[in-house]
This record gives structure tokens, sequence and C-alpha cells, in this order.
């Protein structure tokens, strides 16, 4: 039976799976002339006639309707995939025989792998099914492809492959090609039918999302997870008292924890860096646990006050402070995977994780709704806002906005607390009841029909500083050949007091060590027997300016890798903050800020410092409520009050922007 026979017999629209509106006009033009020829054969039409309405001779459309009616690798019919240009029916199949390269020679390995797929078909079917199955069982988790590569070979191995053969003869080990087959298997359809099968079984006999926690009663289950700002603020650099210099500031985040069942939120905060840490993530959990929040008695946009009664959940309830939570959902960023979250705080806190996966935002769907509407009706409303991608939503010229509008990240802040405070007292539909996650939080807890029990945390565990703090075991140094003093090393730096200095007999003791991270002037040391040695100093540089561990091992890595000099002698902080004054990179201005911020409760700041050394004039100041910008004078709080004016109008089931 020839083709001309057999298309005359088929169902055309089973092998139909182009969209052509959706081709380039060229390509569709082409895609449609050759699909005509399809259609009029299966109509019966003679190779003749086809040709004087298509002009496609004979042999070209024998051609057409054996691509047509090909099979691909997967068992299904190509179809009218085989009429676009450049698409391959079947894989190219190498034909000359197989030689080693020449020390300098390039290429000359094309169709190799199949060539040794079908020497070793064994090879194919055993790590296919490897593959698959792992990717059936473990979707959406990374891994690494080099393990697969390694057991590829060892298959080649066990097969009878020989050192003298491809991969093994190959420089590189043929590890690009070998991770590319990987890809192929993990892509194929093969695959994602075991995968949907997998999942549709779990789902079966789960009778839910997999993995997925009900949250019955408040604190069940937290939610905490990041949110790229879409806006370009500016930076509030103060070089000399009354002077301000601003500095655009784009890709910072806001991180943010949320009770599941009353959709409150425990603790936000921004992040000013381009990639959130876990250093961030652990002062998050630590707030949101505490539920030390405070309304901002100095809030400096003007008209911008606090809803009467509003602020977050430890502030409006004061008994869900140090409450214990049941699991925290989190993301797979990498933050969320340091030990300092998956040990320390696991452990002090004592809740359980749940990572999620990837591709799976469903599974933190109460968190992402509270940073979807952060984003629609606070950060999407600045004139500076980019937008939630390219050509939603991004304002033009939103560097320039930033500046003429005068959008500083403090002030952000300050906006973005308001709002958030005033969220948690705002009725909510559905299963909140028409309820505000504070009303229903107090609910719950007043509840006495239900005999709910809310445990809480032990006394000292409600602690700032015990929660912060770091326990490390540091071996006394010092005498030998240096002769230098008793000391211990905490993060590259020696520490040490009178007392230790005095005491060499110390020297090789073990001591456990209390760090404060936010504040690595001085630890707290202890003997193996308990007692206390007192708070050891650090020396050196580090000793003047407060700076947290993370600043530290940034400026370690800064001064090891040599992309800053130490201009003041006797302080590397106040150093590294005049090396990221003269860097113009949007990295060093989230760094700036980072620095600010971590100074910002200091009593002793080191802004006075840093106005000695800084008497920059690039930019143009600014003082008291005008700012010059170009030829214009624009007042500061003009687009704060404007976007505050209306904003906050509150209704049950959201908040409307009141102009709806």
């Amino acid at each position: 039976m020839t083709f001309r026979d057999l298309i005359r017999n088929v169902d055309l629209t089973a092998y139909r799976h182009i969209n052509e509106s959706a081709l380039a006009e060229e390509d569709r033009l082409g895609f449609l002339k050759r699909l005509q020829v399809i259609e009029l054969v299966a109509a019966g039409e003679s190779g003749d006639n086809v040709f004087r309405q298509t002009n496609i001779p004979t042999c070209e459309q024998t051609r057409l309707l054996k691509r047509f009616l090909a099979i691909d690798d997967e068992g299904e019919p190509v179809g009218d995939r085989a009429l676009l240009r450049y698409h391959r029916v079947k894989p190219y199949e190498r034909k000359a025989p197989f030689r080693n390269k020449r020390s300098q020679q390039q290429g000359s390995y094309s169709g190799i792998l199949q060539v040794t797929l079908n020497k070793y078909p064994n090879v194919h079917e055993e790590f296919a099914k490897e593959v698959i199955s792992f990717h059936s069982k473990f979707s959406g988790m990374k891994f690494d492809k080099r393990i697969f590569y390694a057991r590829f070979l060892e298959l080649l191995q066990l097969s009878g492959c020989s050192s003298e053969e491809w991969p093994f003869c190959e420089k590189a080990g043929g590890k690009r090609t070998i991770e590319m087959y990987i890809d192929t298997l993990l892509h194929s359809r093969t695959a994602t039918s075991e995968k949907m099968q997998c999942n549709q079984n779990l789902e079966e006999s789960s009778g839910a999302t997999p993995g997925l926690i009900t949250a019955q009663q408040p604190f069940d289950v937290v939610q905490i997870d990041a949110y790229m700002v879409d806006a370009i603020t500016l930076l509030h650099v103060e070089p000399m008292p009354g002077f301000y210099v601003s500095r655009t500031l784009s890709r910072f985040w806001i991180l943010g924890a949320v009770d599941t069942r009353t959709e409150g939120v425990l603790a936000a905060k921004f992040v000013f860096s381009s990639e959130v840490r876990m250093y961030d993530v652990e002062s998050l959990i630590i707030d949101a646990f505490l539920g030390n929040w405070q309304p901002n008695p100095n809030l400096t946009v003007d008209g911008l006050v606090y809803r009467p009664n509003s602020g977050m959940l430890g502030y409006l309830l004061p008994e869900t402070q140090c409450m214990q939570w049941g699991a925290v959902y989190f993301d797979n960023a990498a933050a969320h995977h340091g030990n300092l979250i998956k040990e320390k705080i696991r452990d002090k806190i004592g809740f359980a994780i749940n990572y999620g996966q990837l591709g799976q935002p469903k599974r933190r769907s109460i968190i992402e709704l509270t940073f979807k509407q952060i984003a629609q009706q606070v950060m999407h409303r600045l004139p500076s806002t980019t937008g939630s991608g390219p050509g939603k939503g991004r304002v033009k010229d939103p560097e320039k906005n930033a500046e003429e509008y005068e959008v500083f990240a403090d002030q952000a802040e300050e906006v973005l607390d308001v709002w958030l405070a005033g969220y948690n007292i705002t009725p909510k539909q559905g299963r909140m009841m028409s309820k505000s996650p504070y009303e229903f939080a107090r609910d719950c807890l007043a509840n006495k029909k239900l005999n709910l029990i809310f445990p809480r945390s032990q006394q000292e565990l409600c602690n700032y500083i015990e929660l912060y703090q770091d326990i490390e075991y540091c071996v006394v140094r010092g005498g030998g050949v240096s002769h230098a003093a008793p000391h211990i090393v905490v993060d590259k730096a020696r520490y040490t007091n009178d007392r230790l200095k005095k005491t060499p007999g110390l020297i090789g003791t073990k001591l456990l060590v209390k760090i404060n991270p936010k504040d690595l002037r001085s630890v707290e040391a202890f003997l193996p027997d308990g007692e206390s040695l007192g708070a050891l100093t650090v020396l050196g540089y580090w000793r003047n300016t407060k700076h947290s561990r993370l600043t530290r091992k940034l400026i370690n890595k800064a001064f090891r890798d040599r992309t800053f000099e130490l201009t003041q002698q006797d302080d590397i902080v106040l150093s590294f903050w005049g090396h990221l004054e003269k860097s113009h990179s949007k990295k060093s201005r989230l760094e700036r800020q980072r620095l600010l911020s971590e100074w910002a409760n200091d009593v002793h700041s080191p802004r006075q410092a840093i106005a000695s050394e800084d008497q920059s004039t690039d930019d143009l100041p600014h003082t008291g409520d005008t700012a010059r910008c170009g030829d214009k004078n624009i007042q500061p709080t003009e687009f704060d009050a404007r976007f505050m004016r209306g904003s906050f109008t509150q209704k049950p089931g959201g908040i409307t922007d009141g102009h709806d």
C-alpha cells in the first residue's frame, strides 16, 4: 500500500498539532501550502491535479506524505509538525566509523552518543528507567546531574565499554553530551506521563495536595516567603547633618511571615540586598515569634498615620507572643536551607519545616495573596514602579520619577508598615466570615466550646538576645613562637580581655562562646566548668564601629579578594563604607542601605564619622521640606500625601483604593 493510499484512510484531525496563526507570516504561508497538499491527496486528488493547484511536484508530494505519516520516538504520529521548516522527523544517524581525535582536533563526534546506545542497548533501558523514576518521585527537587553522569559511566563499564571507546577516550568524558541526554529523558513524554500518574496516585491516596498540612487553628502553620519589590526608590544618605544625598535603589525585597488560618501578618521587613540571606530569614522568624512589633512614633510621610487599633498580631494580642508554631512553610530558596534556619531556629523555637515543591506556589497561597495585594495596592502605585514584568505596569522613566517625586526607601518602609498594620484589622470574606485577622484570632483564643490549646514556649526562650545568640566552641590560642597573649578567634578576628590575657594556662582550652550576630565587637566566654570569663573584646580595626556577623563576612571576603583598600587603619568597617560610597553599582547601594539599617538603633552611630570622611557634593543636597531637582522645586511630601489620601479605604473582603 502506497503513502497515498494510507493518507486516504486516516483521520487528519488526529494528526493536527500546529496552530498556524501563531506562526510568522512567511512560515505560515509555506506551512499552509504544504498542508494543502496533504488535504488534497487525502481527498483523492491525483498527483497531477495537486501539482496544478499547488505547484509542488509529485516527488515532493510523496516526501511530504512520508514525513506526515511518520511515527516519532514516543510512538505518536508526527503529523503536521513534519510540515514545519527545519523540523527533524528522525534523529541524526552517524554513519562514519569511530576514530580517536588528534590532540588539537575539534568536533568529529556528532551522533556518537546514539552509536554508543545502539551498541549497548541495555544501558539506555536501565539508565532511562532510573532517571525517570527519580523524576517521578522527587519532581521539583534540585539535583546534581553529576550523580547521573557518574551512573551512566558506571553502566557503560558494566556493559563492557572499554577505555578506548567514547566517552572514556574523550578528554572531557562526554559530560556535556550526557547531561543533554539526561535533559532529553527528563523532558520526554514518558517522564511527564509517569510524573503525572505518580502525582495523581498520591492525590487519590491522600485526598489532598501531597504533603499539605491543614491549618485548623491559629499558628498551626506559618507561611514565610520573599517578594521582590517592583519599584525603584532612593537611598537617603546623610553625609552631613541636615544634608541628604540621593542614590537610586532597585532590586530589594519584602520578607514576610503570615499565619495561615487567620491570614494575619506576624512580621515583615525590607531586605536591602540583591538576594535574601539566611540572616534576614532568621531575623524575621524571631520578630514574628516574639511579636515585638511597635508602631513607628516618627513617621516622616505627611498625612501618614496608623489606623486606630491596628498593628501586627503580636501587638494586638499580647497573649500570642512566643506562641509555639506547628509548622512553617518555606519555598526552596537557598536562604531557607541554611543551617541557621534548619537547626538553630527550628530547635530553639520548636517548629516543623515544610519545603514546597518547585513551581507550586499554591502551597503558600496565603502569603502569595498578601504579596499580590501589596504589589497592586502599594508598590505598583508608586510613580517609580517597574511593574510585575516586561510590558506589565512599568511606568516611563521610573528612575527619573523616583528622583522627581522623591520616593525614598525609608518612607516606602513606613507606608508598608502602616498598610500591613491596617491589613490585620480589615474584614475578609470567605472562610474568615467577614472578620478581620485580628478578630478571628481573638475569637479563637476566647473560644471555650472547642477547648483549643495554644501552647507557649518557655519563658527563657522569649528573649530577643537569647534567640539571636550563636553558640560556638573556640580554643584559646597564644604563646608559642609568636608569644601572643591568650586569645580566641571568631570569624578571623581575635578576642580577649584582661583576665584571659593574664591566664596563659588556658591556652589550648576549649571555651563555650556566646556570640551576638548583631554586634561582633564583643562576645561572652565560659570555661568548661561553666564559670564565666566575662566579655571578650575584639582587637584591631574591628573594635570601633558596630557591625554584624554578615557585615564581617562580607568585609573579609572583599578584603581577601582585594576589592577594597584599608583607608582608615583603625576602622575597617568605615573603610568598607568608603569603598561602597565610591562604587556606583546597584549592589553597593543596597549594601549601603543595609549598613544604615544595621546602625539605625545604635546610640553611637558612625554617621558622624562618615560625615568627616565623605564631603561629596556630586548630588544636590536635600534640606528641610524642599529639595532642588534640576530647575524645579519639589515638595518631598507632595506625592506621599496624594498617594496616602486614596490608599486606605477599607471594606469587607479586602482593601480598595477609594476610587472604585
